[in-house]
């Protein structure tokens, strides 16, 4: 189960690919919901009850992501999402090939695993009990 689904309705001009649906915590905490989706119709999200949200436009600016850049609305969904989250605070290097720990950290992301602590930016998402008793991390083996 899912939870209850919701769908914001607003000014449909102003919906785009990077505007997100935040969970607002009881202390005020915020965390952007990564499942969030734009529609034709305003922004698709699955709650609990009792769930507060608020949708706001969490656009990324990278200098090396053109608007006309053939994966900018791609760029622009995952970095809005915060799946991905550049390799600088202004650069996405989206020509640059992903390493197994950038792979296994989106999918952390995804999963809602909080890859902001650790020594290293993939720490957290690659290692410990996480990856082994993900169903969505697959296993390499050298051969």
């Amino acid at each position: 189960m899912f939870g209850n689904f919701f769908r914001q309705s607003a000014d449909f001009r102003l919906i785009q690919q990077n505007t997100v649906a935040i969970l607002v915590e009881a202390d005020g905490t915020e965390e952007v919901i990564k499942t969030s989706l734009t529609t034709e119709n305003g922004v698709a999200v699955s709650l609990s009850d009792g769930d507060t949200v608020k949708i706001v436009d969490n656009s990324k600016d990278f200098t090396d992501v053109s608007g006309t850049y053939w994966g900018a609305e791609a760029v622009d969904f995952a970095a809005s999402r915060e799946l991905f989250s550049g390799t600088s605070a202004t650069t996405f290097e989206p020509n640059a090939a992903m390493t197994r720990a950038m792979i296994v950290t989106v999918l952390a992301r995804l999963d809602g695993v909080d890859t902001t602590k650790g020594d290293t930016w993939y720490e957290a998402g690659s290692s410990g009990p996480w990856p082994a008793a993900s169903p969505t991390v697959p296993t390499w083996s050298r051969g």
